[in-house]
């Protein structure tokens, strides 16, 4: 109950586990058996019961999320088995952010690894066990690569990003056999027994290298370590066999981890804390109200260089001043390996990543400007368009000056600027009955200008075409002057620089989002240079630039029939809010919150009906007037899932109680 309580997804996993680890077990007869499954059936149901105020809410929360969508993949392999196990060798780094679905993170001593074949080499250890043991194993080593399995192991859900992490229970499973063959009398663990052991080990660790010759020092390493620990074994004296196994694989911990910290190909993590004290200053004194925030996705070439050089390098390549240009932190703000940045300095983000994210958030972002996927959604840029719908009132920058000609500078708190969107609506507003229906689609200029046309029947944007210049680069002569909007839409696309007659004026990591190049001038040329992923081999040439030059009256006259009919929130909290509209006309409003089972929607003190714009925001029909608007969220779930753990505590309890009883029983008749 515990380990699901403090992390579901493990909990999940250690449930599995439990369950199969009990076959392992010898049993005196089939009535034993039978007794014991009962009482780990028991213990088991009791634990979950226990653990009911999470996992239920949890459960509804995944029922709404695209993960609930998922059906089993086909029987197939990930990848190569040796990437599975490449971790357990000497000197090779553990895996930080992969997507590689094979890879998994094994830290264990080649001391630890060797004995699990020593194990099976043991006479004395029973057959029964081994096999027992053995087919555990084999289902543990078969889930890291097989897609069905895996995808069990991981909630019914494809894995996404850290791959394999139930690996800790396959290093568990492995310390029990080898430690059971470490116990084992040195009568029963002969010389002969651990060099076939070992001899076995090392033909496996060599066919590794057969398959990847890159490994090849790291497994004659292993080797000729494991060569160490089995002579140490059958030729030390006990004593001394003890201490300097122990001294040994203190060293092999230490040089893991070593490797793990400086070697692994994970992102560096960067300063976060470095603006804390801006953003503590920003929050105290900036106005009271129910609106958006949002950061921006800065370029930072330090933390490029981290993120697309040093990640290819090899330890050799490594010397003193690389290694502490490594561990200097980077003070950054958008960072391009987080999304719930925002969330950390305390503003209202636009952007999330959550298991348990609504996809309809993410599908609607790719349309307008935005990005995301199954468990993320990314809105950065300064677009005012989609600024202005979606109630955004301050964007922070630190790299760079906003480009945004509608954005207005505030000041600066510390390194953070800080600018103002005047034509940020309110959470709620009237929108015309076509609106709801306007077409949007993956151009983000079609779907505002869809937008525009459906409530004023003009367009704000002209379409702007790009053309591909060859070696990465995009060329556009401007044609109307105003300010001009840029999307790549390219998911491998890891850096854009943007240059409006060879003067750069954006740098940013974060390109499938609509960004603002500033006002240019009828014959200037813009250059966009992309810089790609270099895991994937992409034809530059079939990226699309989508792009758009602001019209600005039509703009304005679109923000002002908006803003006409606007709710007033007058209160509001982390799960509640409460506003009103004046209306002159029977009319459609439209709720920028997206959608949760949660919310319970009231109109003048009745629950009301609704519809859903775009399946995420919610729309209510109202009459003419002034009318009130609630809404109030709770946790679905929540409420049956406090009874069921409070139920199973009060069993607990009881249960507790009579053991205690009976168990004192039995001492007092011994």
């Amino acid at each position: 109950a515990l380990s699901i309580i403090c992390c579901y997804m493990m909990g999940y996993m250690i449930c599995i586990f439990v369950f199969l680890y009990f076959f392992t077990y010898r049993f005196k007869s089939f009535k034993d058996f039978l007794l014991k499954l009962l009482k780990v059936g028991l213990a088991s149901v009791l634990a979950i019961a226990l653990s009911g105020i999470f996992i239920i809410p949890a459960y509804e929360a995944l029922n709404s999320s695209i993960v609930s969508t998922e059906s089993m993949p086909d029987f197939e392999l990930y990848g190569s088995f040796v990437e599975c196990f490449k971790t357990m060798l000497i000197g090779y780094p553990q895996h930080g952010v992969s997507f590689v679905q094979e890879n998994a993170n094994l830290f264990i001593t080649v001391f630890g690894a060797l004995m699990v074949v020593v194990y099976f080499a043991v006479r004395k250890i029973p057959v029964g066990e081994k096999i027992r043991n053995g087919i555990l194993l084999l289902i543990l080593i078969l889930s890291f690569n097989l897609r069905p399995l895996n995808y069990m192991w991981h909630g019914m859900h494809e894995q996404n990003g850290i791959p394999n992490r139930f690996s800790f229970m396959v290093i568990f499973i492995m310390l029990t056999m080898g430690f059971t063959a470490v116990m084992q009398k040195k009568t029963a663990v002969k010389r002969s027994t651990l060099f076939i052991g070992w001899g076995i080990f090392a033909a496996l660790i060599t066919v590794m290298a057969v398959f990847d010759t890159t490994i090849i020092i790291n497994v004659a390493l292993t080797i000729l370590l494991s060569l160490g620990y089995v002579l140490i074994l059958g030729f030390a004296k006990a004593k001394a066999r003890l201490n300097v196994i122990r001294a040994m694989a203190f060293v092999e911990i230490v040089v893991t981890l070593s490797v793990g910290i400086f070697c692994s190909n994970g992102a560096i993590s960067g300063d976060y804390g470095y603006y804390v004290k801006d953003f503590d200053a920003i929050n105290a004194t900036k106005e009271y109200g129910f609106y958006r925030e949002k950061i921006d996705a800065v370029y930072n070439e330090k933390e490029f260089y981290y993120e697309n050089v040093m990640c290819y390098m090899t330890p050799d390549e490594f010397d003193e001043n690389t290694i502490n240009e490594f561990i200097t932190h980077t003070k950054n703000i958008g960072h391009m390996s987080v999304i719930n940045e925002g969330t950390y300095y305390g503003i209202n983000s636009m952007g999330l990543f959550n298991s348990f994210h609504h996809y309809s958030l993410s599908d609607y972002y790719n349309k307008i400007g935005g990005a995301g996927g199954p468990n993320n959604s990314v809105y950065y840029g300064d677009n005012v368009f989609m600024d202005m719908l979606l109630g955004v009132k301050y964007y922070y920058v630190t790299s760079t000056a906003c480009n945004s000609m509608d954005y207005e500078y505030v000041k600066n708190q510390g390194e953070v600027a800080i600018y103002k969107n005047p034509y940020a609506l309110s959470v709620g507003y009237m929108v015309p009955e076509g609106f709801l229906n306007a077409e949007l689609i993956g151009n983000p200029f079609t779907s505002m200008n869809n937008m525009s046309r459906s409530i004023t029947g003009e367009e704000c944007f002209y379409h702007v075409a790009f053309t591909y210049a060859g070696d990465c680069r995009y060329e556009y002569e401007v044609l109307v002057t105003g300010e001009l909007l840029v999307q790549p839409d390219n998911g491998f696309i890891e850096r854009i620089i943007i240059k409006v007659d060879d003067e750069i004026v954006y740098i940013g990591s974060c390109p499938e989002v609509v960004v603002s190049v500033g006002e240019v001038q009828k014959g200037q040329k813009v250059v966009i240079e992309a810089d790609y992923s270099k895991d994937t081999y992409v034809d530059p040439s079939l990226t699309r630039i989508y792009a758009g030059t602001m019209k600005k009256q039509p703009f304005e006259r679109l923000y002002n029939k908006l803003s006409q009919n606007q709710m007033d929130v007058i209160e509001y909290s982390e799960d509640y809010f409460k506003g009103k509209i004046n209306l002159e006309e029977e009319a459609k409003v439209l709720i920028t919150v997206p959608y949760d089972k949660g919310w319970s929607v009231m109109v003048d003190g009745k629950e009301a009906e609704y519809e859903l714009y775009e399946n995420l925001f919610y729309v209510l029909n109202l009459s003419e007037g002034e009318h009130e608007i609630n809404f109030s969220y709770r946790t679905p779930g929540w409420d049956m899932g406090l009874k069921v753990s409070l139920s199973a505590l009060g069993v607990y309890i009881i249960a507790a109680v009579i053991t205690v009883i009976v168990s004192a029983k039995a001492k007092k008749a011994q």
